[in-house]
């Protein structure tokens, strides 16, 4: 007998947020999220999605012993967006046990169906920068921060309920060279010359305070002009940004950055990749204290490898060869700090554009995810 249980208080929600842990003790290859970012999901007054999201938590049990866990999320910008009268399951954890999975994803149809829904997909999170997808190819690597670590037996239990593939990302690992690439240096420069842009990260007086505080609304706008086309996004705005920001702020560093602008000081374009922090994070289980907040920010100073955060280009741009001066001076912040390889993190199988930045590159394919999708009456 699984009984399935709402979330519907402050022991429930940190009972749903604690059970990856679980659930993944002997598995080298996951990654907590934060747990102090998950737990404040349950609570409005602390969510920055609360405004423009609805959702549930679930877990299952079988006697005491909590089995599985799933959230259903209404992203009411997706749908005002797409049309689509879409619910999104999200945080899918569990052992393997079809009747367990078949009870999950029976309670996140019933919230869909309370809701006027006809569709569910996922794993899909909040936004994109939200975890996303589940894993098809390669559990046998770590996840990187922003990625879901998945057991091999979950497809199956989610096509036999009636989910079929949607989409695909595709991941990558990168080996950087010890030296630059004289090619795209000379790419770099040309494309600069002809478009008349410059990288403003290059300016020995630019901080990345001074990145945030003086062009955050133009990388943000950026950033959704560019994603906008692109499966399962949504504007960040508002809150959202704001909590971003704070991140950034934490972990950027200037040497990993990349912003163009044109003639005009506008900026264009936008690309970043942050130090890796999943070993820490795995050794605190995503519960931070002064111990691991100086050992993440050691890791941020001195990175041992490093994943592709965000890359973006104003669609008037595209293909004009400005992605060689995002990687002419990303590559040369990562040669500096003896960085080997990076990861890409997630890239959607049709997404050409991004994949295409990795041509003539020393790269090797790691990982691939997926989003399901199920119609219902």
């Amino acid at each position: 007998m699984i009984n399935i249980v709402e979330v519907t208080n402050k022991k429930l929600m940190k009972k749903f947020v604690d059970y990856p842990l679980s659930l993944y003790k002997d598995n080298p290859y996951y990654c907590p999220s934060f747990f102090s970012d998950e737990y404040k999901l349950f609570f409005p007054e602390k969510c920055v999605y609360s405004d423009s999201t609805k959702s549930k938590f679930f877990l299952a049990y079988k006697g005491d012993e909590i089995v599985g866990r799933i959230a259903g999320i209404i992203v009411y910008p997706y749908i005002k967006k797409t049309g689509r009268k879409v619910l999104r399951f999200s945080r899918f954890d569990l052992i393997d046990d079809a009747e367990v999975a078949k009870a999950l994803l029976g309670a996140v149809e019933g919230f869909a169906k309370q809701e006027g829904l006809n569709e569910i997909q996922g794993p899909m999170g909040y936004n994109d920068t939200d975890r996303e997808g589940l894993l098809i190819e390669g559990f046998d690597k770590i996840s990187t921060f922003a990625e879901n670590y998945s057991y091999d037996y979950y497809p199956k239990h989610l096509e036999s309920n009636g989910f079929k593939k949607e989409i695909d990302w595709l991941e990558y690992k990168i080996s950087i060279p010890e030296k630059p690439s004289e090619k795209i240096e000379k790419i770099s420069a040309l494309v600069a010359k002809r478009f008349k842009l410059r990288d403003i990260t290059k300016d020995e007086n630019m901080t990345v305070s001074k990145l945030i505080k003086n062009y955050d609304n133009q990388i943000f706008n950026v950033l959704n002009k560019a994603y906008e086309p692109l499966h399962g996004t949504i504007p960040l705005e508002g809150k959202v940004v704001k909590e971003i920001l704070g991140l950034f702020k934490i972990f950027l560093i200037k040497d990993f950055i990349s912003v163009i602008v044109n003639e005009k000081n506008e900026v264009i374009a936008f690309g970043a990749v942050l130090s890796s922090i999943v070993k820490e994070i795995i050794r605190c289980k995503g519960k931070i204290t002064p111990k691991s907040i100086f050992r993440l920010l050691k890791l941020k100073k001195h990175p041992k490898t490093v994943e592709f955060a965000l890359i973006a280009i104003l669609p008037e741009y595209q293909n004009k060869g400005i992605n060689a001066m995002i990687m002419n001076k990303i590559q040369k912040g990562l040669i500096k700090k003896g960085i080997k390889y990076a990861e890409t993190n997630l890239e959607l199988e049709t997404n050409s554009s991004v994949i295409s930045l990795w041509q003539g590159m020393d790269k090797e394919f790691v990982k691939r995810r997926r989003c399901y999708l199920k119609s219902i009456l």
